[in-house]
């Protein structure tokens, strides 16, 4: 052996010295973070808790809204034997992004939103999404029972808070939102002075459709023509259209001609199966759609699939004079997360923006 190679064999290894890994300043983390789209957020909130903190904290926000970097984010509210959970789209953290267009996953998945003393009980139809507030319009704890409580939920810290109550306890409720107002519509009981309520103001038996006039001030009760396509809870309006899909169709509201009409396109969407509960949203001008489906090797889980259509509106002229057409183009497909039980059932899909 050579006297090198011996001196070499005499040589105890040591470690390097350890140095400590200095924290970034949250200013400057705050700044990254705000470049980062929100689909990230779930991922990066599980780094460590300091991440977690700023990732709620409103100087975050103050900072995406000075850059510019606001985007719709999707939240989705399922009702299970417990209650109430409210879930928030977000890209998988081991999804690889390729330009390969014939991968089979988008990266999308639902992510569970962490809500401090859990959801007070909502309606599909009492749900409204007004900038980063998610509105709770008459929740009450006895859904049958008339209410007139406000509450909200920031989409910012994941905390409901209480609002000023409506003027009026409501039995049922719809609201509605134009021009970032809500307007809620509803029946409620009118009680005699005796302290019972008058039967005749209590019955709803005559079916009507009217539509609210906002430039005018005023209820219009003409005969709209909308049917039974808004019998169910799965529509949405998207820049001034009425959408709703009801037994596997979808079809949009023409005012011009007071009818439905076909959404043309949307071959890329799988046929429902009976009963399937579906929900609609607008995001930023298009359409997502979600809804649930029964796999039979999967026994007692639900699958819940998310799909984002692209809408356009092309005019063209024919002999009969201008044709209103609407096509939907689905951008992307996929199922998004499995529910525990079949008794988890869809309630609302909203997008808030943040």
């Amino acid at each position: 052996m050579s006297y090198p190679e011996r001196k070499r064999k005499k040589t105890r290894w040591s470690p390097p010295l350890s140095t400590p890994n200095p924290s970034l300043p949250d200013d400057l983390l705050l700044s990254i973070f705000a470049r980062v789209s929100r689909l990230y957020y779930p991922t990066l909130s599980l780094v460590s808790k300091s991440f977690r903190s700023l990732l709620a904290s409103p100087e975050l926000y103050k900072t995406r809204s000075l850059s510019g970097n606001t985007e719709n984010c999707l939240y989705v509210c399922l009702r299970c034997c417990s209650g109430y959970r409210w879930f928030t789209l977000c890209r998988k953290p081991d999804q690889t992004i390729t330009n390969n267009k014939e991968r089979k996953s988008s990266g999308y998945a639902l992510a569970r939103v962490p809500i401090p003393g859990g959801s007070p009980n909502v309606r599909s139809s009492s749900l409204v999404a007004v900038g980063s507030d998610i509105y709770n319009i008459c929740g009450s704890i006895n859904k049958a029972s008339p209410s007139s409580s406000v509450s909200i939920l920031d989409c910012r810290s994941h905390k409901w808070r209480d609002a000023p109550s409506l003027s009026v306890e409501l039995c049922s409720v719809s609201a509605s939102v134009l021009d970032q107002k809500i307007y809620v519509a509803g029946c409620y009981n009118q009680v005699q002075g005796n302290g019972y309520p008058d039967s005749r103001k209590n019955s709803f038996e005559v079916e009507s459709e009217v539509a609210y006039n906002s430039k005018e001030g005023r209820w219009e009760s003409n005969e709209l023509g909308m049917g039974g396509f808004m019998f169910s809870d799965s529509y949405c309006e998207i820049d001034n259209v009425l959408y709703s899909v009801y037994d596997g169709a979808f079809r949009w509201y023409d005012t011009e001609v007071r009818e439905w009409k076909d959404l043309n396109g949307l071959l890329q969407l799988p046929k429902f199966y009976a009963g399937a509960c579906v929900r609609l949203a607008d995001c930023g001008g298009k359409m997502v759609v979600l809804w649930d489906q029964l796999p039979y090797h999967y026994g007692y889980q639900k699958e819940i699939h998310c799909a984002v259509v692209a809408l356009e509106r092309p005019t063209r002229y024919g002999m009969w004079g201008r044709s209103c057409e609407i096509w939907g183009k689905v951008e992307w497909c996929d199922l998004i997360t499995y529910a525990y039980s079949t008794s988890y059932v869809l309630v609302k899909v909203l997008a808030a923006t943040l």
